[in-house]
């Protein structure tokens, strides 16, 4: 006899209405299926047993192909069911040994999954990240002068304290902007996370990412916070303002349960 599946968990939503999943291929190109107790259903897929044995995934989670695939996928199902009911996201490969095993943590955990179920309801994720455009260094362009050596060597250094002063004047500014700038959007949002001055560059090398922040926002806040996106680029033009979203609520309530052993 071949061995039994493991359970894949993609997310938790209320028991009803059931989100249409008829179309929707899970991360092994499994049909989605739900498991329901109490009110609320676990949206699951069925994975082989093999690929579900520690050693297998630690395998599978180290190969970036293999990773980004199951990400998308995964993904995709959170995403489905984000369209038609609230959802709570769990991470990427929570896998349990059985569906049994599944239906008994909608047990033990029903209490936090229905408030987790309540804080997403008619709310979605959006993230905001902030970038602050360099300053012209006309400073470092200025020709060096002529003359006795050492006065050029002192000239220099004098150069290099000025820019190193310009720049650290420049990182202060922007993240004190950024500060204000999350400040804003945070009140407009029932929850948010950041903000996260991670200092990194923009992918297009055009400055230094001041801002890395999630907000969750009421549905019928959503004109009226990407609104106020769009008014803060224009406020704070030193920095270059990517708004990204709707998204599952993926850092707010995304769960982990551990699974049965």
């Amino acid at each position: 006899m071949p061995d039994p599946d493991a359970t894949w968990v993609y997310a938790v939503v209320p028991a009803a209405p059931l989100v249409p999943l008829s179309t929707t291929a899970g991360v092994a190109g499994e049909p989605v299926r739900v498991l329901s107790h109490a009110g609320i259903s676990a949206v699951v897929g069925s994975i082989s047993a093999a690929q579900a044995e520690p050693a297998a995934l630690r395998r599978e989670l180290a190969d970036p192909d293999w990773l980004a695939q199951a990400a998308r996928s995964h993904h995709r199902v959170v995403t489905t069911c984000t369209r038609s009911a609230p959802t709570v996201p769990f991470r990427l490969a929570t896998i349990y040994h059985d569906d049994q095993r599944v239906t008994g943590m909608l047990a033990a955990r029903h209490r936090e999954l229905v408030a987790a179920l309540a804080t997403v309801t008619r709310r979605a994720e959006w993230g905001v990240q902030a970038f602050a455009t360099r300053p012209d260094q006309a400073a470092g362009d200025a020709p060096e002068p002529a003359g006795d050596p050492g006065r050029r060597g002192t000239a220099y250094l004098e150069r290099r304290r000025a820019e190193r002063a310009a720049a650290d004047a420049w990182r202060r500014s922007a993240v004190a902007a950024a500060e204000q700038l999350h400040c804003r959007l945070g009140g407009l949002a029932a929850a948010s996370v950041g903000p996260t001055a991670t200092g990194r560059p923009a992918a297009d090398h055009t400055g230094r990412q001041v801002l890395d922040a999630a907000y969750l926002v009421d549905d019928q806040r959503r004109d009226e916070f990407t609104d106020a996106v769009r008014e803060l680029s224009q406020r704070y033009p030193a920095l270059r303002l990517r708004l990204t979203g709707p998204w599952p609520a993926y850092s707010f309530v995304e769960l982990a349960p551990e699974p049965a052993e």
